[in-house]
């Protein structure tokens, strides 16, 4: 859920599992929630499919208002390069606090807290030496935001059928390839997590500080930049692998591609990057919510 967090899975499963085990009486109520989920996202669709016959979109004049929010490559270039080195000095740092002996649960929420916080200190930074606004770079007009995050809940509901088959069949795939599947590391530290406020903590950075962090990064800054020099589709395409791969997570590879694609699409067709936020900060609430249940 978290890109570019420290992966700490195999350490911390084995503490896990028993209260998984413990929780499988109350499986079928997550079966119950993400089937009628997956459900309401096909009655979705039907409904988008009935709106986009009636009244097709204006494609090429959608894209160029994206294409025009394209930084420009020494600007973008800048906010990635210190993204990277301070991504660089916490590969470093791992291992000075597993030597210290500190919470891996801790190490998680710090880590990741920073990174996505000094993210978007740098885009802001950026933006204002540019002379540009939050609203004019990514559509944030405030008094919008309650219908950008409806159309968010739909887009992501449109999504779920197509993450919920794909991710079958590759999960299917790697079953029978003898691939063990284990948890991201930010499932692990909230499902393994006792303390109630540090869980609270856990799930405000997924659904708050994270998406926007990720949305800003990828679908604001990377997918206009290389749509405009590669094309949008392939930039769609590019983006959606990167933001997949980062989580250094085999068993969600194809599912966050999946998600990221309709990111991608929900931004385009939206024009505003709240539609995204709003289904990013969705995707991962809604996880960790059924992840709560099993407890």
């Amino acid at each position: 859920m978290i890109p570019l967090a420290l992966n700490s899975v195999a350490a911390a499963t084995g503490a896990v599992a028993p209260r998984m085990e413990a929780a499988g009486e109350r499986a079928w109520m997550i079966g119950v929630i993400f089937v009628l989920i997956v459900v309401v996202g096909v009655l979705v669709n039907l409904g988008l499919a009935v709106v986009l016959w009636k009244r097709p979109q204006r494609w090429p004049a959608r894209e160029r208002l994206f294409l025009r929010r394209a930084w420009p490559v020494r600007q973008a270039a800048g906010v990635l390069l210190w993204l990277l080195a301070w991504y660089a000095a916490a590969i470093f740092l791992k291992p000075v606090w597993d030597a210290l002996s500190g919470p891996e649960t801790l190490w998680v929420l710090l880590h990741s807290f920073l990174f996505n916080a000094v993210g978007l200190w740098l885009v802001g930074r950026s933006l204002a030496r540019h002379g540009l606004t939050w609203r004019a770079a990514f559509d944030w007009a405030r008094r919008a935001w309650p219908a950008r995050f409806g159309t968010g809940v739909l887009y992501y509901l449109a999504a779920m059928p197509f993450i919920w088959f794909y991710s079958l069949v590759y999960q299917a795939g790697l079953r029978a390839g003898g691939y063990h599947t284990e948890w991201q590391d930010m499932a692990v530290a909230f499902a393994g997590e006792s303390s109630v406020f540090i869980r609270i903590l856990l799930f405000i950075l997924a659904v708050g500080l994270a998406p926007l962090f990720e949305e800003v990064i990828f679908r604001g800054i990377l997918l206009p930049l290389i749509a405009r020099r590669w094309g949008t589709a392939t930039a769609v395409v590019a983006v959606s692998a990167l933001f997949a791969v980062v989580h250094f997570h085999l068993p969600s590879v194809v599912p966050l591609f999946v998600i990221a694609v309709a990111f991608s699409l929900g931004y385009l067709y939206s024009g505003s990057l709240l539609v995204p936020v709003a289904m990013h900060a969705l995707f991962n609430g809604v996880n960790l919510v059924l992840l709560a249940l099993l407890r």
